[in-house]
């Protein structure tokens, strides 16, 4: 395959696999936004002018809690902070790129469209800025989709925690932090003391911010805070 073949079309087959994570993860948070009395619309621009899953959650939750831009934008920056890490190893992939086509590259990178391009890429395929757009911009769409669907069947469901729903974001970051851990251990990339270093550093961290927020959004900000402590002491 040469580099004019792997067009936009291509990173859209491509990123299909991640869809399915999206549609489920996106209703859920249209299901719990809808039931914060947020309209259609309301969620609808969060799902594309934030584009974050735990952001739009911990912004959901925050809000109906009473907190105000004070106390949302700093954990909204750390939480994302492992984008920016993911945007600047992204760049180093791709070659002869302008400025602008990388930052329309980062803007719309997330967990699930940076694994496709390191698949991609170790796999050994030419990646270019139209496949990425393919990646990225049928990810916003998937995303987007899934979460005003969430909110139009929200309507029906009175309160999502009855399924567990408000918890669905924070089961899955518990989720991926297990099996990253895992895999680190199988294929001996982490050393033992940083595994004991990043389970110590969260647990901690999930320990001291329960005490100041809802346990769903300590977890979360507590999982980043073990990611990124493995991240730079592996």
């Amino acid at each position: 395959m040469t580099d004019s073949t792997l067009d936009w079309r291509q990173g859209v087959h491509d990123s299909m696999p991640v869809f399915a994570g999206y549609l489920s993860i996106g209703l859920a948070f249209g299901i719990v936004a809808a039931a914060a009395n947020f309209s259609v619309w309301q969620i609808f621009l969060l799902s594309t002018i934030v584009y974050s899953g735990a952001a739009q959650f911990i912004i959901v939750a925050m809000l109906v809690a009473g907190g105000d831009a004070t106390t949302i934008l700093p954990i909204i920056a750390l939480v994302s902070m492992r984008m920016f890490l993911q945007s600047l190893s992204a760049m180093t992939v791709f070659k002869g790129i302008s400025l602008w086509q990388g930052l329309a590259i980062g803007s719309l990178i997330t967990d699930e469209s940076y694994g496709v391009l390191m698949l991609a890429h170790a796999q050994g395929k030419p990646v270019n800025f139209s496949w990425m757009n393919g990646v990225n911009l049928s990810a916003v769409a998937v995303w987007a989709l899934s979460s005003v669907l969430g909110g139009l069947l929200g309507d029906a469901i009175s309160d999502p925690t009855t399924f567990g729903l408000d918890f669905s974001l924070t089961a899955m970051f518990a989720g991926l932090w297990v099996l990253s851990l895992k895999a680190d251990i199988r294929t001996k990339k982490a050393k033992f003391s940083v595994v004991i270093g990043e389970i110590g550093v969260t647990a901690m961290s999930f320990i001291g911010l329960s005490y100041v927020f809802e346990s769903s959004i300590a977890v979360l900000v507590a999982t980043v805070m073990g990611a990124l402590f493995a991240h730079y002491f592996r």
